[in-house]
């Protein structure tokens, strides 16, 4: 966890204090460059839950680079996915009715929620269905999309209850309790002396953050990880590769 922490710290730091003249190309670029760390996690992680410390330990070698290319590669895919519905939502959003409009009280009223059914309960349940194209990419199996949603026919919704059991409490910690931490803070020692350390306080709370998040995601590579286990059937090979009892 270590490097890939390390990295996603330079680049937001270098985000954060950058001229404001390149903030928009960085913005175009600093997205892409975030999935790396992430992804190099998952990879290694992935490895370590199926295959164990010895077979699971990280190598850099040729064949390690082409792997999490195309986890990375898969990953931008499944994010890409995800990521439109929600946009095209708020595109809607932002083009309903003006203030003056009759329908506009209700307009506020249902579609943030219709956007958080979106987000959290209907878009989840593809990503359930194809997530094992991830454990398959970190393994060196052969892995398609289809293949994934083939093989979790009947088990998508336990598997999308599995990932947010597992993600749900960092989730909460990170969100809700680094909130009150901002504020207990700034209680205890006044708001002047909050005001002088607001900047040393930020910084602090965002590593903590991004440390909550490898955390997440930790526990959420191991739910897909577990369920690939469980649903496929998967063990790993004595030497090298896996075996899969329900293959065919």
């Amino acid at each position: 966890m270590v490097l890939p922490f390390l990295l996603l710290t330079i680049l937001q730091t270098g985000w954060e204090y950058s001229p404001v003249s390149a903030t928009v190309p960085v913005s175009l670029v600093l997205p892409l460059l975030i999935l790396i760390p992430y992804t190099a996690f998952s990879v290694s992680w992935h490895r370590y839950v199926l295959l164990g410390p010895i077979k699971g330990r990280p190598r850099i070698i040729s064949a390690a680079l082409g792997r999490h290319f195309r986890y990375l590669r898969e990953f931008f895919v499944v994010t890409a996915a995800y990521v439109a519905p929600l946009v095209a939502a708020g595109i809607l959003i932002l083009s309903g009715p003006d203030i003056s409009s009759a329908h506009y009280a209700i307009y506020t009223l249902v579609w943030p929620i219709l956007f958080l059914i979106l987000k959290y309960l209907i878009l989840p349940y593809p990503f359930a269905r194809v997530c094992f194209v991830f454990p398959q990419v970190a393994i060196d199996e052969i892995y398609s999309f289809r293949r994934s949603w083939q093989s979790t026919r009947g088990q998508g919704l336990r598997i999308y209850l599995a990932i947010l059991a597992a993600a749900l409490p960092m989730l909460l910690v990170s969100h809700v309790g680094l909130y009150f931490a901002g504020i207990y803070y700034a209680r205890t020692v006044g708001f002047e002396q909050y005001k002088a350390s607001e900047s040393e306080l930020m910084l602090v709370l965002g590593l903590f953050s991004r440390l909550l998040g490898f955390l997440t995601l930790a526990l959420i590579v191991s739910a897909v990880s577990i369920a690939y286990r469980t649903c496929m059937g998967w063990i790993p090979a004595d030497d090298s590769g896996a075996v899969t009892r329900n293959s065919g």
